[in-house]
């Protein structure tokens, strides 16, 4: 029997998952050189990996921006959903660490309208999976 494809909703929220998992990663590892802890990127709370989520300086309900590197960090709690971001302090040290223009390009490109596909989403959830475990096996350098 063949296996049952995902509806597009859950291949999102699936993608969401890895995502968020490898933004969380990637930080940890640029901050302290190992996967068990980072720093929020609007308040500098140092915290376990387990206790960071991925903020969005653009919101995720922009679909252009939602899966973009540049726009998602390491959070705290209190900074990504009781400040609902945080943005005074997130802007500012998001420029400091991607730079102006890139910040510039987030905001402008937000207002794209995109349409992933179900295979747009099946390739980035396969591209997650790979650099995740990049990150783990300890194969990738910042």
């Amino acid at each position: 029997m063949p296996k049952k494809k995902l509806t597009i909703a859950k291949l999102k929220k699936k993608l969401q998952v890895h995502f968020n998992k490898y933004i969380r990663l990637r930080d940890c590892l640029a901050h302290s050189g190992n996967l068990y802890e980072g720093i929020c990127i609007s308040c500098d709370a140092l915290l376990p990996f387990e206790k960071l989520q991925a903020g969005h300086f653009i919101p995720s309900t922009y679909l252009a921006v939602r899966f973009d590197e540049d726009n998602v960090h390491a959070q705290c709690v209190g900074c990504n959903m009781y400040k609902s971001g945080n943005l005074i302090e997130y802007r500012p040290r998001l420029i400091d660490k991607i730079t102006q223009e890139k910040v510039d390009d987030i905001e402008f490109k937000r207002h794209d309208n995109v349409k992933f596909t179900r295979q747009d989403y099946e390739d980035l959830i396969e591209l997650y999976k790979f650099k995740i475990k990049e990150l783990q096996d300890g194969k990738t350098n910042f």
